[in-house]
């Protein structure tokens, strides 16, 4: 059954080849040679850069269709987040804020701001109730992809586990202490385009010096760049 998949994926890459190579040698055809196109509307004649852009994505429609490509949506890319997050436990509400590098697919590291407000933080905080600032790792363990080839865009959902470090600052009888902090998230992400998410997430965090467990839910969105999704063949 594995011989039988490697000869029919290498037999769809080898007629995939040589399809592309058609469609670039068909496209690159001289004015001269084009036919009464060119003659008419010079302006409509295929260009260098548009024939080798045609020819890399009709291979990855290719690769794509026959099974010998893996979509790598995060590989390579910067994530900016926004959500409005509410704690019960902190009895706060407010933004949260977070940029993201992936490293690859599954692996990215980043930092995220989180500033809350609500009827517990004194008036000498503006009555601010809550506020944290952590350096995480995220990891994500699965993720379905869909690849639209002739649309060249993007759908799919994935789980993502964050675990940080840093610090959180809570009211204490007028006074705003800052205390190193540890928080761990688990949200779910999906991808509307292959540059715009939207996700729901669930953290819990904690000081180390005076534990007392923080828990809050936040929803937002998040934008990739740059644009371009990566793909692997197999």
């Amino acid at each position: 059954m594995k011989l039988n998949r490697t000869m029919a994926l290498g037999l769809g890459l080898a007629a995939s080849a040589y399809a592309t190579s058609a469609v670039a040698e068909a496209l690159a055809m001289e004015p001269e040679s084009a036919g009464g196109l060119c003659e008419i509307d010079p302006s409509a004649c295929p260009k260098q850069g548009d024939v080798e852009t045609l020819a890399a994505r009709q291979l990855v429609r290719d690769l794509w269709d026959i099974g010998g490509a893996r979509l790598e949506p995060r590989r390579g890319r910067t994530e900016l987040r926004y959500q409005t997050f509410g704690s019960p436990t902190a009895e706060a509400i407010g933004p949260r804020m977070a940029i993201d590098r992936w490293s690859s697919d599954r692996l990215g590291f980043g930092a995220d701001a989180s500033f809350g407000w609500w009827g517990a933080g004194p008036p000498s905080a503006g009555g601010l109730a809550t506020a944290s600032a952590f350096a995480h790792a995220l990891w994500v363990p699965w993720s379905t992809e869909r690849w639209d080839a002739k649309e060249q865009e993007l759908t799919a959902w994935d789980l993502l586990l964050q675990v940080g470090a840093g610090a959180a600052a809570r009211p204490e009888a007028e006074r705003f202490p800052i205390r190193p902090a540890v928080e761990g998230t688990v949200g779910v992400r999906t991808f509307l385009t292959r540059s715009v998410a939207l996700f729901v997430d669930a953290r819990a965090a904690t000081s180390l010096s005076a534990p007392e467990l923080e828990l809050s839910g936040a929803v937002g969105f998040a934008v990739f760049v740059p644009r371009v999704v990566t793909f692997r063949s197999w």
